[in-house]
């Protein structure tokens, strides 16, 4: 069977292009994920580390499927939803489509003010100061890079936040030093007693359930386009929930040895994390407590703007629908193609 012409031929091209899948696990990674998988660690031990694996596993295929179909297809989730058939505005909108882009607009108000709340936790405990006054300082710093930012000035900022989110998580869990035979006795699915809850919550939400369905307009902004991109779009969403693993994992193996060895229980909400600030705090120092609350900011900041940068994109895409002004990635949703401009064209899969 012959190439697609457009398709990178070597697998070093490959990984020179990868990076919607960076946003995806920056995006996905919030301080609500932390927190649930810093709770199940500290009730449970390791017994639950095959929840988060399982459910990593199901979001690679899931987030692929949305990757495979905007390639194969060009068009977006939006449109795919409208072909199912039936629906409103002369039938360019059906009930999937109207659920999501109603869920779209209640989740990103919802999500925003929490989100800013989050990031402001650990510069108030950083820096001091009022927590209003930080969020607000988020908020308004998010809005600027999502607004007036294009796509590869966000996704520079979204690979830098991962970067320190891997350094202070995964540090943290190194210097936590795991049981790596017990770590590995989590493999076996089981369910203790009253862990049904966290064990759902854990498969349900790594790695987040919108950055799945913004995917596709990620990599359209990225200037993937056509079936040709296929074996980087695999290849890129496999690193991003990679990397939502190993965040899992390192915050797992932090609520086993750290927490549940020493009966420890943290506040529910983002503020369990500011609870671990403390025991750090307490055990290792202020350097550390310090390095984990850096990192705390960089899951939740990312999340902020990774959330509104493509509820932004899925609402403009849900409203050209409503008002029959969709183009689709075809032409491009305002604000998805990067390249466009007097004397550029959209790049080639060989970079």
């Amino acid at each position: 069977m012959s190439r697609p012409e457009n398709e990178p031929q070597a697998p070093a091209a490959r990984w020179s292009l990868i990076g919607p899948g960076i946003v995806v696990a920056a995006t996905g990674v919030g301080a609500g994920d932390l927190v649930a998988t810093l709770i199940a660690g500290s009730r449970f031990g390791y017994a639950l580390l095959w929840a988060a694996v399982a459910g990593t596993v199901i979001k690679i295929a899931l987030a692929e499927g949305v990757g495979r179909w905007t390639l194969a297809s060009g068009r977006t989730i939006f449109d795919g939803w409208s072909s199912l058939g039936g629906g409103w505005f002369g039938g360019r909108l059906n009930w999937a489509g109207l659920y999501f882009g109603l869920y779209v607009v209640v989740w990103g108000f919802v999500y925003g003010a929490a989100a800013m709340t989050a990031a402001a936790l650990p510069l108030a405990a950083l820096f001091g100061g009022d927590l209003k006054a930080w969020g607000v300082a988020s908020g308004v710093a998010g809005l600027g890079l999502v607004w007036m930012g294009g796509y590869g000035l966000f996704e520079k900022v979204m690979t830098a936040l991962v970067g320190v989110m891997f350094v202070t998580v995964v540090g943290l869990a190194v210097i936590v030093a795991p049981d790596l035979p017990a770590l590995a006795t989590g493999l076996w699915p089981r369910l203790p007693e009253g862990s049904v809850f966290y064990t759902l919550g854990l498969i349900g939400g790594v790695g987040g359930t919108i950055t799945m369905a913004a995917y596709g307009y990620w990599a359209n902004a990225k200037g993937w386009r056509g079936p040709g991109w296929m074996r980087v779009m695999r290849l890129d969403n496999g690193v991003a929930y990679v990397v939502t693993g190993v965040f899992v994992i390192a915050m797992m193996i932090v609520g086993a040895e750290l927490l549940h060895s020493a009966g420890i229980a943290l506040s529910s909400g983002d503020r369990g994390l500011l609870d671990l600030d403390q025991v750090l705090r307490d055990r290792f120092g202020r350097p550390i407590s310090i390095l984990f609350l850096v990192g705390f900011w960089a899951a939740t900041f990312s999340s902020l703007i990774g959330v509104w940068q493509g509820v932004s994109l899925m609402f403009a895409d849900f409203y050209g629908h409503v008002a029959g002004r969709s183009r689709g990635l075809e032409h491009g949703i305002k604000g998805t193609a990067p390249w466009k401009g007097p004397g550029r064209s959209a790049p080639t899969p060989c970079g």
